[in-house]
């Protein structure tokens, strides 16, 4: 008999977070007996309108029906085995809907973190919405936790909680590199230096500008590529290609990057950051700089699968080299690409999330 279970996502399934972290798992996981119906608090009309500042009433309108489409479904928890939760059941406030699952019946609830959550994020108006305290609450109820990084991991074990490591990955089956990574070669065409991000992480991008500034005097040639975040303001005056993201093309959004960097302040929140940006230059066998920070130390040697830098000489000397060293591109491209299917791919973290829901399944919620 199918094990049932209910997930939960704060974001509509186009987004990373419940894109990566629980739709991708849908399909894998019926090979394991269990069914997933995944509701996600906001729609992607919602989701893109969250910031803005028309039609406000709208948009409370629409948060109110999302909460109680979820209530509805976690007070029927008969028909469940299971709830995993990603992250939060709902983006603002107290988590009513959480207790309401706790207090429902004897189901088991499993939480999935990729993010620091209980962290404030410092701004006063957004903290009182959002009361990342309630991240240990919800933590509390759960009988199991699911983290993206051995940082998210060890929170969770301070808590006194069962904890799965499972990084946040893509499909090695479909995510391929394109065949010249094997030989570190650039195709005969100027190299394309990338970034695929958000605004909200654009910022970030200013740690490795002076490098590639740099670069250009010294006569490298080179297209820097930013994808993700066009109307960023952080490269204004530097000559760069601005492409915004699709979801169709993201896959050959990274096949078509030369070189990947991932410039990550090293601050408490980025510390949860679960590098799946690495990941994904990783998988589709581009070489890589980034910073020390956050997961990247859980999976990354510096100089094997990817280059580390920590200050602007260090962005230069770490791009320069795999402009200038073909061997050294084809040596990072391959060792990346060979932990990704050995470890981390979504073929790989299926099983693991299926040995995780399984085990929490047959666990008499307390």
């Amino acid at each position: 008999m199918a094990v049932r279970v209910l997930a939960l996502a704060c974001y509509p399934p186009r987004m990373a977070a419940t894109r990566f972290r629980v739709s991708q798992y849908i399909d894998p996981l019926r090979e394991y007996g269990i069914d997933t119906e995944l509701i996600s608090f906001l729609n992607d009309e919602q989701a893109a309108s969250l910031y803005s500042e028309k039609h406000g009433w709208q948009k409370a309108r629409g948060i109110i029906a999302s909460a109680v489409q979820i209530l509805g479904k976690v007070l029927k928890h008969s028909d469940y085995n299971l709830i995993l939760i990603q992250r939060e059941a709902a983006l603002i406030g107290p988590p009513l809907v959480e207790l309401c699952a706790s207090r429902a019946g004897k189901i088991p609830i499993v939480l999935d973190i990729d993010d620091a959550i209980w962290m404030p994020s410092g701004r006063l108006v957004m903290d009182l919405v959002r009361l990342p305290w309630k991240a240990h609450w919800i933590a509390r109820q759960a009988c199991q936790i699911v983290a993206g990084s051995r940082y998210l991991g060890n929170w969770a074990k301070n808590l006194g909680k069962k904890v799965t490591i499972a990084p946040t990955v893509v499909p090695a089956t479909t995510w391929t590199p394109r065949p010249e990574r094997a030989h570190g070669a650039f195709a005969g065409k100027t190299p394309v230096i990338g970034w695929v991000g958000t605004h909200s992480t654009a910022s970030q991008l200013s740690m490795a500008v002076p490098a590639l500034n740099k670069l250009r005097l010294h006569g490298h040639k080179f297209t820097f590529r930013v994808v993700g975040a066009s109307q960023s303001r952080v490269l204004d005056g530097f000559d760069c290609e601005k492409l915004n993201w699709r979801e169709e093309t993201e896959i050959d959004t990274f096949r078509d990057i030369d070189i990947g960097i991932a410039p990550m302040f090293n601050e408490q929140w980025h510390q949860g950051k679960c590098a799946f940006k690495q990941i994904q230059y990783m998988t589709v066998g581009v070489p890589h700089v980034s910073s020390c920070v956050g997961a990247t130390k859980d999976f990354i040697i510096n100089n094997s699968n990817g280059l580390f830098a920590h200050d602007h000489d260090a962005w230069y000397t770490a791009i320069r080299r795999l402009l200038e060293d073909q061997n050294l591109r084809t040596r990072i491209s391959i060792a990346g690409r060979k932990l990704i299917e050995q470890e981390l791919c979504a073929e790989v973290m299926a099983k693991r999330m299926a040995e995780v829901i399984l085990t929490a399944s047959a666990v008499k919620h307390k």
